[in-house]
Formats: structure tokens, sequence, C-alpha cells
């Protein structure tokens, strides 16, 4: 048998007697623990001893742990050490959230990770790599958690059910098995009971009858199934010290606890960026691809979000009113100028960006029809004949299309006000709409990207015009401010919170490399 955490030799004395002398306790690869008890049963004492063990025996590479305290809000003891990503308390609703994201984003990029690699499960992963640590969502206190915090049951119900695959394990705590709701319960295959009210609620955990019944009501007595249903008491994690609790001993007793330097421990809960001026990006980025462009940084700070330009033809940047889309494609156009790509910025009636095109030297700053007819007859339309010889003769002769254009200059063609654009392609003055209609049809791979800025009325809006349903139809791109539940451009896997999140200006969520879903902030221009 293979373990994802295992303690051994965990001993315990009161006095002469010795009520536990080298007990191991493992939590296999693809099992999650319910630890059910009356109220003073000892469970969040094993807790403690459970976490005390997998952080003085394990390196913070090789298991992360988030603990949901709705108990005895004592968890925060192991707050400091690296192995331990936060300890939420009932009313952190903002961090519980995070926690929730995290492990819903993190089942999502294990299940790609491991799709491409055609690995099935985390034990045959890490016979190839060590990179992924096992990550252990702790619940204490189920009960008083589901009163307020219901919301999170599919998110937790995925996540007992789906992570045991992926090196997502959970322990849950909760007076008797009646408290866990059915869907939830069924996820659960390893049990311990303590001080249960009679033998039916130890063979409701242990899942056997059973004729053993632990005698006397002493604090973490009760059964454990290992294989076969034992008698089992739990341990304090150190042995208290005069004048302290046992929290205030753990506490005391991990201060002198060496880390191993260099080891890299879990993501830690409520480090989030803040702020991202432009100037910080860009010169991180100065030495990235060409065909990589940044959006901004996930919340931790640790990760550039991009998108792979050679991949992308049609990019939304989708969200409601004052979310950030115009600061986000000014973004954009600094990133093409120091890529030295070339810009074409459709601006509309309104003149938003007006003097930062002058600030920026965009020469081909446009707002009307005319302006946008100029440029697609005597710009748009010649480079796209000319890629097209190249991209046709790359295909025809099985070479790569993106090196085949390397010496051709990226042309990235940014959209301030969508409607305005959109009404003005099919413009009864000029006959633009044929072009962009069989551009948007034909020209992917051609090295020019179409960049917009929209929310979800401009797409309703603009539905009856061919050209606007070509142009969401790529699915790709970003969302700003959150309620990514009303919007219909980007159809990703995320959780029901997350969906449903409103988040500041400037927030939002894209893709990773490996198509998770990331919350991010993107640069201040």
């Amino acid at each position: 048998m293979e373990y994802a955490i295992e303690l051994k030799g965990i001993s315990k004395s009161f006095g002469p007697v010795a009520a536990n002398k080298n007990i191991n306790l493992s939590l296999a690869k693809g099992e999650i623990l319910a630890l059910l008890g009356e109220n003073g049963s000892g469970k969040t004492t094993l807790l403690q001893s459970i976490i005390y063990g997998a952080v003085t025996q394990y390196k913070p590479s090789d298991v992360n742990i988030y603990i949901l305290d709705f108990s005895s809000r004592t968890m925060s003891v192991f707050a400091s050490m690296p192995h331990i990503g936060g300890v939420c308390f009932d009313g952190e609703d903002d961090k519980l959230s995070d926690t929730f994201e995290l492990f819903a984003n993190e089942l999502a990029e294990r299940k790609k990770k491991f799709a491409s690699m055609g690995i099935a499960s985390f034990k045959e992963y890490v016979q190839f790599s060590d990179d992924t640590p096992a990550m252990l969502m702790i619940l204490d206190n189920f009960t008083a958690f589901y009163e307020n915090y219901d919301k999170f049951d599919d998110d937790l119900a995925v996540i007992t059910r789906e992570g045991v695959s992926y090196g997502i394990y959970t322990i849950i705590t909760a007076n008797v098995s009646g408290d866990l709701r059915s869907r939830l319960r069924q996820n659960f295959n390893c049990g311990i009971a303590l001080q249960m009210p009679d033998r039916f609620e130890y063979e409701a955990v242990t899942g056997e009858r059973t004729e053993i019944i632990p005698e006397g009501r002493t604090p973490g007595r009760g059964l454990i199934k290992a294989p076969v249903s034992v008698k089992f008491q739990a341990a304090l994690a150190v042995k208290e010290t005069d004048g302290l609790s046992q929290a205030q001993s753990i506490k005391k007793s991990l201060s002198c606890v060496n880390v191993e330097s260099g080891s890299k421990g879990a993501k830690k809960l409520g480090q989030v960026l803040d702020s991202l001026p432009i100037k910080e990006l860009l010169e991180e980025v100065r030495d990235y691809p060409e065909n990589k462009f940044a959006v901004g940084k996930t919340m931790d700070g640790e990760t550039v979000l991009t998108l792979d330009m050679d991949n992308e033809y049609c990019v939304s940047i989708v969200g409601l009113g004052k979310t950030g889309k115009t600061n986000l494609i000014k973004a954009f156009a600094l990133e093409a100028i120091q890529k030295k790509d070339d810009i074409i910025l459709f601006d509309g009636k309104s003149e938003e960006l007006k003097e930062f095109a002058k600030t920026a030297k965009i020469k081909n700053y446009i707002t009307d029809a005319a302006g946008l007819f100029k440029i697609m007859q005597d710009d748009i339309v010649p480079k796209f004949g000319e890629r097209n010889g190249i991209v046709n003769e790359a295909r025809d002769a099985g070479r790569n299309v993106a090196d085949s254009l390397k010496d051709q200059r990226r042309i990235v063609i940014l959209i301030n006000d969508y409607v305005s654009f959109i009404e003005t392609v099919y413009s009864d003055e000029y006959d633009m709409n044929a072009f962009f209609e069989t551009a948007l049809e034909k020209g992917r791979d051609h090295k020019i990207q179409f960049v917009a800025a929209m929310t979800n009325d401009d797409v309703s809006d603009c539905a009856r015009y061919q050209v606007s349903r070509q142009f969401t139809s790529m699915e790709s791109g970003v969302n700003l401010g959150g309620m990514f539940d009303q919007q219909n451009v980007l159809h990703w896997e995320m959780s029901s919170a997350d969906a449903v999140r409103e988040l500041p200006a400037g927030f939002g969520y894209a893709l990773t490399e490996d198509g998770a879903v990331a919350r991010m902030l993107t640069p201040l221009v």
C-alpha cells in the first residue's frame, strides 16, 4: 500500500500507562477521512496530532495543508509553518472563498496536466515527477461550517468525490455520520469513530459490523478500521509544557522545528497582489517570446498570465461597465509597442483614447468609417493578401506557419468601442463588411490579431451582424470585474461561487497555460 500521508511511531503515555506506543496513522492514496465523535471526544486533538506529524515528517514541497477551523479556533498555531497555506475561521468569507477557489483551480489544472501525460492518478504521476505536492483540506466541525456556508456544498462535494485521484485529500470532523449530507458522506472511504453514542454509530463510521465497543469515556478513544475495526486511542501531538495549553505547547515545539531550506511551501491565502504598474509588468516580460502577450498576474503575484497570440485571432475583453477594459486595451498597446508590432487603434467617436494614442505615438488612430476604410484599403487588405500566400505555401509544404511568418511584423488591431466598430464595418457609406467577414472566416494564422473591449450588452446589441457573431464565437479572451455568469462569450469551467462573484475594476479571470481558470489583476496604465 502506498500512502499520501503516513505518520509513524506516535506514542503517548499517561503516567506509567502507555496509551499509544509506536502507533502508525496513514492516509492512503485514494482515501478521504471522516473523523466523527461527540463534543469533547478528542476530534480536534487528533487533528492536531495529524497536522503536527505531517509538518514535522514531510517537506513543505511534499504536502500542503489548508485548515478550516470551525471548532476550537486553536489551529492558528500551525499557520507559520510553510506547509500550511492558510487557517480559516467562521466569518472569514473572502478567505473561505479563496480556499475553495484554490482547490477548484488546482483540481482543474491537475486534471488537464494528468490527461496530457496520459496519467490516470496521482499515484502514477509521482512516479514521473515530484513537482506536485499532496494537498490536504481539513474541515473541523462540519455542522458549524454548513450552517453559514452551505453555498460551498457543491464545491466540497466535487473536491471529496474527484480530488483523491489527483492528490487532493480531505479530512472532515462531525458529531455523527448523519450530520454529513448523504452525497458528501458517500465520498468517504475511511473513518475514525470517537466516543459514539451506540454501536450502530460506530458501525456507520467504520462501515462494518462490530462487537467491539470502546469502554469508558476517555477523550480520544474509539474505533478505527485498520483494516478491521480495532480500538484506538488518539495521542497528544506534544507533551504539554507546565503552564501552557496543548495549543501553546504545539506552537512552542514548532518554533524549534528545522524546515529544509529552499523547499517550496504551500501557496499562502491572503497574500494577494493589490497593484500592478504597467512598467513593472513590461519589464518582467521584456524577454518573453514575441508571441506571448501578458494580460496580468495571478493574485499571489507568482505567475504572469499570457495569451499565445500565434494561437489567437479574436480576443474578447469582456466585462461590465467600468471594470478596466479600456485600461487593458492601453496595456495591450504598450506591450505591442515594446515588441515593435504594428498597432491599429479604433476608438470610435468618443475619442476616449485620443490623448493616450498621441502620447504613445500610435500612428493609426481611428475614430470613424472613413479612417477605418482607409486603413483597411491601404494596409490591412494588402497585408492579408501578402501573408495569405506565405500561409498557403507553408501549409502545402507541411511547414510551421508561425515559423514561415517570423519575418513579418505582427499587426494588432485594438478596438476600444466595440459597438461603434461593428456598426462602422456595416456602414452604408463604405463597403467593408464583405472583407471583414471573409477575414474573420479565413484570416487566422496570418499574424494579425483583433483585441476588443466589450460588455455583454454590446454583444447582444451586435448579434445581428455576422462579424460580431464570428468574433465572439472564438470564445477567447479575459473576463474583468467578475460576474462571469452574466456574460455569454467565454465558456470556462469554474465553481458556482466564482461564477457569481463580483470583482473590483482591474481584477478578473484568465486561463493559465494548462487551461485552468485563474483570478488575476491586470496592469494599471
